[in-house]
């Protein structure tokens, strides 16, 4: 699932759960932190690839300008792609992947009543998303999207 702000719209439903063997985890725990970042941390790899190719052909200019203008706008997207997508997943809403972090760093109990919720994860997800509330989520992100991209001279007022 994916909220493209460029678009205004979204898409449901390509991703496919990977099956993981909780069982055959040596530190439970520790595991299932390490498989549920697995995901995001690939995205935050692949923005950060886009990200140094972004600097790197800008700061060059070896295009022509219509070629430029491509693979810049396919960097970019790729670059806002993979970067919303680690923060949509480590949302802790079941069944992203940070719902699944969170049961691992709560307390046997709490992590069995929030483990509860995992039916209703898709239904919060709808919610949010049709009543805007997700924007709430991704205010942080764009900011830390806006620094980042400032600070290698590609965001606004660099």
């Amino acid at each position: 699932m994916f909220l493209y702000p460029a678009f205004g719209s979204f898409l449901i439903g390509w991703a496919k759960p990977v099956p993981v063997t909780r069982e055959n985890f040596l530190h439970p725990r520790r595991d299932d932190i390490l498989v549920s970042v697995a995901g995001p941390a690939a995205n935050l790899l692949l923005f950060t690839i886009a990200l140094g190719c972004l600097c790197l052909l800008t700061r060059l200019g070896i295009f022509d300008q219509g070629a430029q203008a491509i693979v810049l706008e396919f960097l970019t997207f790729f670059l806002l792609l993979n970067f919303f997508l680690a923060v949509f997943n480590m949302l802790p809403i079941p069944p992203l992947d940070g719902s699944w972090v969170m049961k691992a760093l709560l307390p046997g109990r709490l992590s069995y009543e929030y483990s509860r919720l995992d039916r209703y994860g898709f239904i919060l997800i709808y919610v949010l998303l049709v009543t805007g509330l997700l924007k709430v989520f991704f205010t942080p992100a764009y900011m830390l999207l806006g620094g980042i991209l400032k600070a290698v001279g590609l965001g606004e007022g660099s």
